[in-house]
């Protein structure tokens, strides 16, 4: 049978008896850098969360949509540090994310520039927790 060149390679890496050292020294080393490595559990980012209150009255679901909605999404994600906006019709609020590490303040100010007073949803601007290590 001729064989190609992966066939020879793994003909040689099946009848050599370095295989199952490199197996085991790759495990170890995975194991070690899984030791040695240190990480946070609860890492500390702070991802502003602000409102705004939106009234549609009177208007019926595609019509909102299309006069409220999509405008709106549209002018609050062009603000510099925005990352998501959700709008709900039904209680008129529009929740708007900035990007991690934006601070709150600076993303209301930029909404209320923009002509949409804002405010912060309470616990979701920033963790008040200490960073857990585990090791």
């Amino acid at each position: 049978m001729n064989l190609g060149l992966s066939g020879r390679l793994t003909q040689a890496t099946i009848r050599s008896p370095l295989t199952p050292l490199f197996l085991l020294a790759s495990l170890m080393l995975g194991l070690i850098a899984v030791m040695v490595i240190p990480r946070e559990e609860e890492p500390q980012i702070s991802v502003p969360m602000v409102d705004i209150r939106v009234n549609a009255d009177g208007l019926r679901g595609p019509d909102a949509v299309e006069l409220v909605t999509k405008p709106l999404e549209a002018i609050v994600k062009g603000i510099d540090g925005v990352e998501h906006v959700a709008v709900d019709l039904a209680s008129g609020r529009v929740a708007v994310q900035g990007r991690p590490g934006t601070a709150p303040a600076r993303l209301i100010s930029a909404l209320a520039d923009a002509g949409y007073p804002a405010r912060v949803v309470e616990g979701a601007a920033s963790s008040s927790a200490a960073p857990a290590r585990r090791s």
